[in-house]
């Protein structure tokens, strides 16, 4: 009896260890299987945002004024003022000027763009008579390189004339030296030139009077238009047997400039 209890437990043992051993094999089998890897590192990267380093100034404080000092505009209440109005005026002996520019450099492709905005009509003081046209404003366009300086003369003549000078549309490739445009847009109105033009300056002062009912200033009839036309009629011309003569006259000034700096996408090219 006792050597069958031995045998049996023997056995068990046996058992036992053969259900270990296939674990640990089984173990061994899943752990190798698991050893199958397959692996890739991408090197570190880094970028920052493109540069952006282009500045847009414009400055138009000192192109029209209420108030003028011997053809200079002065802050308001100040003593000898020659001209003084409730709004912004011009008369002979008066002056004024603006400035702007566009400076800097970027890393992307850009478009630098000055011109008279869309939709928008220049204006310009004048004063017609059949084919004579006389603009008693005389514009400057000046540049420079830095601001404050502006030692080169651009162009003179009317403000349309001028304008069209200072009008740029240009493509700045990507990293390129940076740029720096500095203008000054002047006007003056010089108070006596001769006795002709003193007598067209005092008929555009008549002008300025100008409304739908006639008024009459010594020879001079004016009256503007349901067009918004402004006429003065000199009823008895430069001598008293000349015919009538008729001008037709502009009394406003519209300055107007759109500068702009803008991103744009560089042209696809084939292969």
């Amino acid at each position: 009896m006792e050597e069958r209890k031995s045998n049996k437990k023997t056995r068990n043992i046996i058992i036992v260890a053969i259900l270990l051993l296939l674990l640990a094999i089984l173990c061994i089998c899943g752990t190798t299987l698991a050893r199958y890897i397959t692996k890739a590192n991408a090197p570190a990267q880094q970028a920052t945002v493109a540069k952006w380093g282009f500045v847009v100034n414009a400055n138009a404080t000192d192109l029209f004024g209420a108030e003028y000092k011997n053809g200079v505009k002065v802050n308001a209440g100040t003593d000898g003022v020659d001209v003084k109005a409730s709004a912004n005026v011009i008369a002979p002996g008066t002056k004024g000027s603006m400035t702007f520019s566009v400076a800097g450099s970027a890393e992307v492709m850009a478009q630098i763009t000055i011109a008279v905005p869309t939709g928008v009509t220049l204006k310009d003081v004048s004063l017609t008579k059949g084919a004579d046209v006389y603009n008693p404003l005389k514009w400057t366009l000046k540049s420079g390189t830095t601001a404050g300086t502006y030692d080169t003369e651009v162009a003179t003549g009317t403000l349309a004339e001028v304008i069209a000078k200072a009008a740029k549309s240009e493509t700045i490739a990507p990293g390129s030296s940076a740029v720096a445009y500095y203008y000054q847009l002047s006007w003056e109105w010089k108070l006596h030139v001769d006795d002709e033009t003193d007598v067209k300056d005092t008929i555009l002062g008549f002008a300025a009077t100008a409304t739908t009912t006639e008024a009459t200033y010594g020879n001079y009839k004016v009256v503007k238009g349901s067009d918004g036309v402004i006429t003065v009629t000199d009823t008895k011309g430069t001598e008293a047997t000349d015919d009538d003569e008729t001008y037709t006259a502009v009394i406003d000034v519209n300055v107007a400039l759109n500068i702009a700096v803008e991103q744009i996408q560089a042209p696809v090219t084939a292969d």
